[in-house]
């Protein structure tokens, strides 16, 4: 199975932050943090965990913010926009500030000069999913499928950019395979339609597919 690691961060908004500014982050005034996905992902998931965490041993409070679309160009766009004062944050990642910067001929953003990099907040695999009643129950057994028809294969993806395309056209490349890449706003309207074999395979986080792996929707490929 193809594996690889989402990493992501959160990003301070624009400009370095004084120390006024950095006192009065923990302060009545609430923090956003701007996510480029929808809600239900592992990315919203997570990063709520977290915010009960900071909540918790600090008193400070965090609200999610989900702004999905573009391939997290339009979450990053916002956050750019933002006032410079700590306030708001942006759970950025290897899309959003690497593959991004390839794919698209411009950018409404600078991933290196608008914005500051916090921390590193956790990696996980990606798990390559098949709908429960798919013929192929292995890698192998997908390619054979894919080389066995004319049209190939369609992939579902979190959207342009994101960790699950990249994965399903390195798998496209590789296998030498014809595969559709079929870009979705977000894990969870993906999982969807991938349990109702509207699409074939998808490459996600085990956490946003959950439901649908207990449920009996969808099954990892060996």
């Amino acid at each position: 199975m193809l594996r690889a690691s989402t990493i992501l961060a959160a990003v301070l908004v624009m400009t370095a932050v004084g120390r006024d500014a950095t006192a009065e982050l923990l302060s009545s005034r609430p923090i956003t943090v701007v996510i480029p996905f929808t809600p239900g992902a592992s990315s919203d998931t997570l990063q709520r965990i977290v915010n009960k965490k900071v909540a918790e041993n600090t008193g400070q409070t965090l609200v999610v913010e989900s702004r999905p679309g573009g391939g997290g160009v339009v979450a990053a766009a916002v956050v750019k926009q933002a006032p410079p004062d700590g306030h708001t944050l942006f759970q950025g990642n290897a899309g959003t500030h690497a593959a991004n910067a390839s794919l698209y001929a411009t950018l409404p953003y600078d991933p290196i000069k608008d914005f500051r990099p916090i921390t590193l907040l956790w990696s996980f695999p990606q798990l390559l999913a098949v709908p429960f009643d798919s013929p192929a129950k292995s890698v192998t057994e997908l390619v054979a499928l894919a080389k066995s028809r004319p049209a190939g294969l369609s992939f579902a993806s979190q959207g342009t950019g994101s960790a699950g395309h990249l994965l399903g056209e390195m798998f496209k490349l590789r296998t030498g395979a014809n595969m559709v890449h079929v870009p979705y706003r977000g894990a969870a309207p993906a999982a969807i339609d991938l349990s109702a074999g509207r699409v074939d395979f998808f490459f996600v986080s085990y956490s946003s597919l959950l439901p649908f792996l207990q449920g009996g929707k969808v099954a990892p490929s060996r």
